[in-house]
Protein backbone atom coordinates (compact mmCIF):
# COMPACT_ATOMS: atom_id res chain seq x y z
CA UNK A 1 0.00 0.00 0.00
CA UNK A 2 2.79 2.44 0.89
CA UNK A 3 4.29 2.21 -2.59
CA UNK A 4 0.96 3.15 -4.16
CA UNK A 5 0.43 5.97 -1.66
CA UNK A 6 3.81 7.50 -2.47
CA UNK A 7 3.19 7.11 -6.19
CA UNK A 8 -0.23 8.70 -5.86
CA UNK A 9 1.12 11.70 -3.93
CA UNK A 10 4.10 12.05 -6.27
CA UNK A 11 1.82 11.81 -9.28
CA UNK A 12 -0.46 14.53 -7.90
CA UNK A 13 2.47 16.82 -7.05
CA UNK A 14 4.12 16.40 -10.44
CA UNK A 15 0.81 16.83 -12.24
CA UNK A 16 0.03 20.03 -10.34
CA UNK A 17 3.52 21.54 -10.36
CA UNK A 18 4.84 20.53 -13.77
CA UNK A 19 1.76 19.30 -15.65
CA UNK A 20 3.71 16.32 -16.95
CA UNK A 21 1.82 14.36 -19.62
CA UNK A 22 0.52 10.90 -18.76
CA UNK A 23 3.02 9.41 -21.22
CA UNK A 24 5.78 10.34 -18.77
CA UNK A 25 4.38 8.03 -16.10
CA UNK A 26 3.76 5.28 -18.64
CA UNK A 27 7.38 5.50 -19.73
CA UNK A 28 9.01 5.76 -16.29
CA UNK A 29 6.59 3.78 -14.15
Amino acid sequence: MAKYDVYGVGNALVDNEFEVPESFFTEYN
